[in-house]
């Protein structure tokens, strides 16, 4: 039987709009994972916001977090592959007027724990996802008036910027002349503000995906994703596909558009297409 990885984003693909699993999802997941479904996941969520939904699900599969900047074995806690921010562009988020007139926030990792640093609050949509994040983090959120001047021992992963659309793709305007770093435009699925990803031009989804193939030693890898975010990967895959809420872009390029987010879109597709799915 051809082994098959499956791999879905979360956010506007497995989650429901409301930003849960549904019940149909979770049970049958791990009823087909038993059946040795390969599963997991590709977020541009991090370590931390990602933790409960592999305990839900039960996945064992290692994966791909923020962006593809790690590749995790949630089973035994280990990091399989890590991609650093590179340190030497942490002046030009303060040298450069775009960047430096802006809050920023900046994720690093120390003993397996993230720590969420950021500069002075400046607008209302800063202070918004900050809020939505604060207590997640506790005494590892921390605010400082320079990104170069981090605590000995922890490792920089990736900057986040945060606001309207014209205003974080004027940032990625300025990322995208720089070879060594890797933007990731998203669109916030739950409000009307956008995201930009900053990190090392390394780490991708789509680079992490062929990574984890190696590792599964898997014969085919099937995508599901909706966002810009997922781009790559959905180019990379054997096979993808997009639930029908999905930005254009993405259908575009997909093998072929599914049910959306709201009707279980994955898991029914998933539930076809796995060979093991073998009814009793």
């Amino acid at each position: 039987m051809k082994k098959t990885l499956y791999i879905s984003d979360l956010d506007g693909t497995l989650l429901a709009p409301d930003g849960t699993i549904s019940p149909y999802t979770k049970d049958t997941l791990r009823r087909l994972i038993k059946k040795n479904l390969l599963f997991t996941i590709a977020t541009a969520r991090n370590l931390l916001a990602l933790q409960r939904y592999i305990n839900d699900l039960s996945i064992t599969i290692p994966a791909i977090i923020s962006n593809g900047i790690m590749i995790y074995n949630f089973s035994d806690n280990q990091c399989l592959d890590l991609q650093p921010f590179p340190l030497s562009y942490f002046p030009l988020f303060h040298m450069e007027p775009l960047l430096s007139g802006k809050s920023g926030f900046l994720y690093a990792l120390k003993n397996n724990q993230l720590y969420l640093f950021h500069r002075p609050l400046k607008t209302p949509a800063e202070s918004e996802y900050f809020s939505s994040r604060e207590e997640l983090y506790q005494n590892r959120c921390i605010e400082c008036n320079n990104f170069t001047e981090l605590p000995t021992g922890l490792i920089p992963l990736y900057i986040v910027y945060y606001g309207s659309h014209d205003e974080v793709k004027q940032i990625q305007g300025v990322i995208n002349q720089i070879p060594e770093l890797h933007s990731v435009l998203n669109k916030d699925v739950y409000c009307d503000y956008y995201f930009i990803d900053i990190f090392s031009s390394n780490a991708s989804k789509e680079k992490a995906i062929k990574r984890l193939h190696a590792m599964i030693q898997a014969d085919e890898t099937v995508t599901f994703g909706d966002n810009y975010n997922d781009l790559g990967m959905l180019k990379q895959a054997t096979r993808s596909y997009v639930p029908s809420n999905a930005v254009e872009e993405a259908k575009m390029i997909a093998t072929g558009v599914i049910k959306g987010n709201n009707e279980d879109g994955v898991i029914r597709f998933i539930e076809q297409d796995f060979p093991g799915n073998i009814a009793n």
